[in-house]
This record gives structure tokens, sequence and C-alpha cells, in this order.
């Protein structure tokens, strides 16, 4: 009689184990992993005029951009160019 309630509870408790093991990788958030992530930069020189001059051009033109899913970064330094960054 002990024997069985002793095997009952092993068992028991196995299971208990077993659905935890399987549930938790469920449950949790992963941490993102940036390793796999590709970073793209996209520049546009602005003595060229690759860039609208403008304050309406230059909105329509970061606007077209970022439909695209290219997002503002910045400028450089000396030269004058527009920097636009995007995530894939």
């Amino acid at each position: 009689m002990k024997g069985d309630l002793f095997i009952r509870n092993l068992l028991i408790i196995i299971v208990i184990l077993l659905a935890w093991n399987i549930m938790m990788p469920i449950l949790s958030n992963p941490e993102t992993s940036f390793a796999a992530t590709v970073i793209e930069y996209k520049v546009f020189d602005v003595r060229e005029g690759e860039v609208p001059d403008d304050p309406e051009g230059f909105e329509k033109f970061l606007n077209e951009q970022g439909r695209e899913g290219w997002e503002y970064f910045g400028v450089t330094v000396g030269v004058p160019m527009i920097v636009l960054k995007r995530i894939n």
C-alpha cells in the first residue's frame, strides 16, 4: 500500500514537472536578440540636390522614405548629408 502511494505521488510530480517544462518556454517572453538584426543606412547628399531644401518638400521626402521603412537618423558633419536608417 505504501509503495503504491509513493509511486502515485512520484508520477504526479513527474507529470507536473513535465507540464512545467513544456509551458514555461511558451509563457515566457524570450529576450530580443539583436544579433540577427540587420541595420541599413541610406545617405543623401544635400549639395547634389538629392534632398529638397524647402520645409514642405523635405517633409514630403521624409514621409516617402518613411513609407519604405526608413527613418531620419541624422546629418553628417562637414559635408552636408542626410542619413536615414532602417532596421530589418
